[in-house]
């Protein structure tokens, strides 16, 4: 980090963009000299990152926001004006942990990273959950410049975990027993006054108020309830839209392939190599999707499948995963088939839920 804000603060300090006169008012407050280059160049790498982004001063106190993307505003609610020179304290209310603040001020009092969960508060008072990684940016002498927050809306895990457990009573106890676990740990650390954080398991805060007995309605019905008025049709999305029909053919030719491998799989020949050959074509298939910007997060969670199954290939040798994977193949070969070659999707997003459901799936069963 410390290479990071030098590099910027050496490269960029001449850029002259300004962000919002708030924020040269809030800079000349820091003494800084590289304050306003580097808040430049964050405008210039975060403002549209898939995460929300917020830059703070180093004041522990009573930090004042510098900085703020647009995917910042569209999971709060809040327009930019409206967070700028504010504490980010204005996203907590009644079910944000104090205990995870005061993790977050210890770790950052320390000058050492933080990452956790919390429930934060949109404008129009409706909670979300977010993974939160705080990091203090320093320069070449080693003094805090600033902090760089930024959040992750994993709400849709609770979604969709209650609807993996609603359907399998063996996950659903193996999930209990994760969650006792911890419960344990953590109870054990604070009784023998251990002074450690829980860093790795913070997670799994986000399911203390987890209700395994309600009815949940499945990822995709709720994304069908929120966009039925915006749902595209496949053939309205292929007219408005310039695609290269060798990726249409390229993206076809890649399913029937992976297809090829998992049947073969399930026929316990070469099961490793197949999904390993899988794996590969999945990530070839994600470098097409990921041109097509309607289709990003579709690509982000096959990027993190094969990464997470390259890192981890012991996994391959195991029956879920290939039952995941196969789940997980048919729903791109329907997907693509019905948006792309016969164009029958009343809704180009109808499978983005199960899709993405199948990369969560698999990242829950290897946690």
């Amino acid at each position: 980090m410390r290479l990071f804000s030098g590099f910027l603060s050496s490269k960029l300090e001449e850029c002259t963009t300004m962000l919002c006169p708030d924020v040269e008012t809030l800079c000349e407050t820091l003494n800084s000299s590289n304050m306003l280059g580097l808040l430049n160049a964050a405008h210039m790498l975060f403002q549209d990152s898939f995460d929300g982004v917020l830059i703070t001063t180093p004041d522990i106190d009573n930090p004042s926001i510098l900085f703020v993307n647009a995917k910042m505003c569209e999971m709060s609610g809040y327009r930019q004006d409206e967070l700028l020179g504010k504490s980010p304290a204005l996203l907590q209310g009644e079910k944000t942990k104090q205990s995870t603040v005061e993790r977050l001020r210890s770790s950052l009092s320390k000058g050492t990273p933080f990452h956790g969960t919390a429930v934060n508060y949109r404008k129009d008072g409706e909670e979300y959950h977010v993974e939160w990684k705080v990091n203090p940016i320093k320069d070449t002498s080693g003094n805090v410049l600033f902090f760089l927050s930024v959040h992750r809306d994993v709400g849709f895990i609770k979604t969709f975990i209650a609807n993996v457990i609603g359907t399998s009573p063996s996950l659903k106890q193996a999930f209990k027993g994760i969650l006792a676990q911890n419960s344990v740990r953590k109870t054990v650390g604070e009784a023998e006054k251990h002074d450690v954080e829980f860093n790795d398991h913070d997670e799994i805060e986000l399911f203390d108020d987890f209700n395994f007995d309600a009815n949940t309605s499945s990822a995709s019905d709720v994304r069908e309830t929120e966009n039925t008025n915006d749902a595209t049709t496949a053939a309205d999305y292929l007219k408005k839209t310039d695609l290269d029909y060798n990726d249409i053919l390229a993206l076809s030719c890649i399913i029937e392939e992976c297809v090829a491998n998992i049947e073969l799989a399930k026929l316990n020949i070469k099961r490793r190599a197949c999904l390993q050959d899988c794996l590969s074509q999945l990530h070839e298939f994600a470098n097409i999707v990921f041109m097509m910007d309607e289709f990003s997060s579709i690509s982000t969670a096959l990027y993190k499948l094969v990464d997470t199954l390259l890192r981890h290939q012991h996994f391959l040798e195991k029956a879920i995963t290939l039952e995941i994977m196969s789940s997980l193949i048919y729903d791109l070969n329907t997907w693509i088939s019905d948006v792309f070659v016969n164009q029958t999707a009343e809704d180009i997003h109808q499978f983005d839920a199960s899709i993405i459901g199948s990369v969560e799936q698999m990242s829950v069963i290897m946690n």
